[in-house]
């Protein structure tokens, strides 16, 4: 037999056969915990395909599912798929419900349901509940009517995402079920309601809260200014009031970006009764856009159409109408390198461009600086003038007005 020279660890040189026979595993030989694994970073389908025997099938039922590998609900297949996972793949993290493929098929109705449909089949929903270990759950447009307690039973689900169910009910004080959740989506959704304040059940995780278009959600913004991790807030179209002055330095520690509905006194698109209240108003909201300026980097503020200091601009007959822009009753923050400061200003059509350049129409009043102009000779100068150049182009009509000219 051929023998090959072999080193050793102790660096001796030895003679042992070229070939040898080592054990060979098998598929078989695996064990379930580590089938479990490599299962889990299959997709859902694939790892009730790969079922082929009693030892794969002992290995999916202890499979955590990736949370990005989701398993969509939109027709009976579906649904009779996932029934069977809550047996066979019961870690599942992820599930998404929506539409489902026939208008005479939804699920059982929940508590107080609206008006019964006639329709041709119900299917359990309840089933869902037996995924234990569920992270994601998404409803988009599922045929939900009523209330459903156990949806909201999940302790380890870190993300409920809810858009424009047909009927689903819920209230916030529902969240007590979820005491893990970090984010939270509900757009177009009349079925939410209750008090922001209710929010508190899960204060300590929440990083991500947004409500848009979920009217019948009230109560103050400012009870969820001392929740640690939330640095996204969105409250667009709800009926949350509030006043943005009201936060304090030790308020919103987190926060990285926010927009609240216009009955937040300062919320993004907020009217003013009269131009002679901005200037007070920026003043005090000054410290807040200067210690955290993501906070009211994208707010805005308009004049109310129906203040007194409104009006529509007339020009006489021999100027054209086209050169003349609409009046500046936009209020935006502006910042020039470290510089914040704010002005009155429109945004018109859409334009031809240059690259780089604003692809819209936009005229302003000259700027209303809150902070000094920085030195030449610091490190912020070069970036300031740059930024201010860019600023400067946009002041062109209203050239020399700090505020929009009276109607005269």
């Amino acid at each position: 037999m051929p023998h090959s020279m072999n080193q050793t660890k102790d660096g001796v040189i030895a003679n042992r056969p070229a070939t040898m026979a080592f054990p060979s595993a098998t598929a078989m030989d695996i064990s379930t915990d580590l089938l479990a694994i490599v299962f889990g970073c299959l997709c859902p389908e694939d790892i009730m395909r790969a079922r082929c025997c009693k030892k794969w099938s002992e290995a999916a039922k202890k499979t955590i599912v990736h949370p990005l590998a989701e398993f969509v609900v939109d027709s009976k297949k579906r649904y009779n798929a996932m029934e069977a996972m809550t047996r066979a793949l019961p870690n599942l993290q992820k599930i998404t419900l929506r539409k489902l493929e026939s208008t005479q098929i939804r699920y059982l109705d929940g508590e107080d349901a609206d008006d019964d449909l006639q329709i041709d089949e119900d299917l359990d929903i309840n089933v869902i509940s037996r995924f234990t270990k569920l992270s994601y759950l998404e409803i988009h447009n599922a045929p939900l009517n009523g209330i459903y307690p156990m949806l909201f039973h999940f302790r380890h689900l870190e993300m409920l995402d809810i858009y424009s169910p047909q009927a689903l009910k819920w209230d916030l004080e529902m969240l007590a079920g979820l005491p893990n959740l970090k984010i939270l989506v509900c757009n177009f959704h009349g079925g939410l309601s209750g008090d922001i304040k209710n929010l508190e059940i899960v204060k300590d995780t929440l990083e991500q809260c947004l409500l848009y278009s979920c009217s019948n959600v009230e109560g103050d913004f400012m009870d969820l200014a001392k929740f640690p991790h939330l640095w996204n807030l969105c409250l667009v179209d709800t009926s949350v009031t509030g006043d943005i002055r009201d936060i304090g330095s030790d308020d919103f520690v987190a926060l990285q970006e926010i927009d609240l509905p216009d009955a937040v006194y300062g919320g993004s698109g907020h009217k003013f009764q009269h131009i002679s209240e901005v200037p007070t108003f920026m003043d005090e909201i000054y410290c807040i856009a200067k210690r955290n300026p993501p906070v009211l980097g994208c707010c805005y503020w308009h004049l109310s159409e129906n203040s007194p200091d409104n009006y529509d601009m007339t020009v006489s007959d021999d100027v054209d109408d086209d050169e003349t822009p609409e009046p500046p009753f936009d209020v935006l923050l502006v910042h020039a390198g470290s510089r914040l400061g704010w002005r009155w200003s429109w945004k018109g059509d859409f334009i031809d461009a240059a690259p780089g350049e604003p692809n819209f129409e936009h005229v302003s009043c000259e700027v209303n600086w809150l902070d000094p102009e920085p030195k030449k000779d610091s490190s912020d100068y070069e970036l300031y003038s740059q930024e201010l150049k860019q600023i400067e182009k946009e002041i062109n009509f209203f050239k020399g007005f700090h505020e929009p000219p009276t109607a005269e």
